[in-house]
């Protein structure tokens, strides 16, 4: 074949233009190129808030109850739960043969049939996940308070949104504030009062 060629090169220069005018015809018209290539979604999301509750009791009485429903779909791939206080998160994958919407009924399905779920659980939502590409993290600090780091953190988030080119920005490690109420036992006593009277008290709303 080298040979060949060598003994003709008006073929191997034709071969030669044709394979760069393929090759950029390919580039420029077929060739799908991205910055940031879109991902299609094949994890399936049910996210399960049930307030107040602890971890311990998320697990028992919801993730492993959601599992146990779905885990026979022979197109499920892997399971992956996460528990913390006042909800559950499952993430189920799908084998990549199978479009995650169309399991997603299916699953909706499984879990809508769950009748032992605490009284208190709140609607399970389903939804296909989303991948977000992150293209740049924002790090505040300074010499102030935890209160003027976020509320200035929330600022720049704000004015970012109306930056042209953004679709998200969020917050991330802001711990949410709580108030801590002591009472000492000798008080309540005193004014004949428990600790679930008080937390009682706390939840009515202000008149």
């Amino acid at each position: 074949m080298i040979t060949w060629f060598a003994k003709n090169d008006i073929a191997a220069h034709l071969l030669m233009v044709t394979i760069i005018i393929a090759g950029c015809f390919s580039l420029f018209k077929l060739l799908k190129v991205e910055i940031f290539p879109e991902i299609k979604p094949s994890i399936i999301s049910i996210f399960v808030p049930l307030r107040n509750a602890a971890p311990e009791d998320i697990e028992l009485s919801i993730t492993i109850r959601i599992e146990e429903a779905v885990e026979d779909l022979e197109v499920i791939e892997t399971i992956v739960s996460k528990y913390n206080e006042g909800y559950a998160l499952i993430n189920i994958e799908v084998y990549t043969n199978y479009k995650p919407i169309n399991i997603l009924n299916y699953v909706k399905n499984r879990v809508d049939q769950i009748d032992t779920f605490p009284t208190k659980t709140e609607k399970p939502v389903i939804y296909l996940a989303k991948y977000l590409t992150q293209v740049i993290s924002i790090v505040i600090s300074g010499p102030y308070s935890e209160v003027e780091i976020n509320n200035y953190a929330k600022q720049i988030r704000n004015e970012l949104f109306y930056m042209q080119g953004i679709s998200q920005a969020k917050l991330i490690d802001i711990r949410k504030f709580e108030i801590s109420i002591e009472a000492p036992q000798y008080k309540l006593r005193e004014y004949n009062v428990t600790l679930d009277d008080i937390g009682i008290a706390v939840k009515k709303p202000f008149s």
